[in-house]
C-alpha cells in the first residue's frame, strides 16, 4: 500500500515511467485489506484515477526466470518492508538490478551493497521524493555497479550462521559447534 500510494506523484514526475508489479495479489505475512478483497483490488479503489492504469503492470506469479529478466530490466526495484527476516528477493534485486530502493528497517540494515539506498519506511513523501530522483538520474540509473558474488554470499544465511558462531567462540572461549 505504501509503495502504490507513491504511484501517483512518480508517475507524474517521470512521464516515461513504467511499473512493473510482480507477485500474487493476495498479502504474504500481513494483514488483509479491512474492507475485504486483495490488496490490489484495495488500492485501485482507493486511488482510482490517480493512476494511470496503463503504465502499471500487474505481472502476477511468474516463471522465475521472467523474474529475474525484470530485474535486470529494471532501472529501480523498491523492497519495503517493516522488521522481518531479510529475503532472498532483497538480495537478488541488489545483485540484478540497477538500484534498490529498501526500507530502513531491520535486517535490512546489515546489508551494506553499492545498489541498495534506504528511506524511512513510514515517510510516503520521503518514499515518492527517493523513486523520483532514482528514476530521473540519468547515468547511475543506466548501468548496475558491480557486485561480486564473494559480497553476495557475506549476506548468505550460512556465513551469518558461521560468523555468529565465531563470535560466541570468542565470548565463550571454546567451540560451538555451529
Amino acid at each position: 500500500h505504501r509503495f502504490m500510494r507513491a504511484l501517483p506523484a512518480v508517475l507524474a514526475a517521470v512521464p516515461d515511467a513504467q511499473v512493473a508489479v510482480v507477485g500474487k495479489d493476495q498479502g504474504g505475512y500481513g494483514q488483509e485489506p479491512l474492507q475485504g478483497g486483495t490488496w490490489r483490488e484495495a488500492m485501485v479503489a482507493e486511488l482510482g484515477n490517480q493512476v494511470d492504469w496503463q503504465r502499471v503492470h500487474f505481472m502476477g506469479t511468474v516463471p522465475y526466470d521472467t523474474y529475474k529478466a525484470v530485474l535486470r530490466a529494471s532501472t529501480l526495484h523498491v523492497y519495503l518492508t517493516v522488521p522481518f527476516v531479510l529475503s532472498w528477493s532483497l538480495l537478488e534485486a541488489a545483485y540484478l538490478c540497477k538500484q534498490v530502493l529498501a526500507s530502513d528497517t531491520m535486517p535490512l540494515r546489515e546489508v551494506k551493497l553499492p545498489t541498495i539506498s534506504r528511506i524511512d519506511y513510514f515517510d510516503g513523501a520521503q518514499l515518492e521524493q527517493a523513486m523520483i530522483d532514482k528514476l530521473k538520474q540519468p547515468s547511475r540509473s543506466r548501468r548496475k555497479p558491480e557486485i561480486s558474488r564473494q559480497k553476495m554470499q557475506t549476506c548468505s544465511v550460512q556465513a551469518s550462521l558461521r560468523q555468529h558462531g565465531e563470535l560466541l567462540e570468542q565470548l565463550l572461549g571454546q567451540p560451538v559447534g555451529l
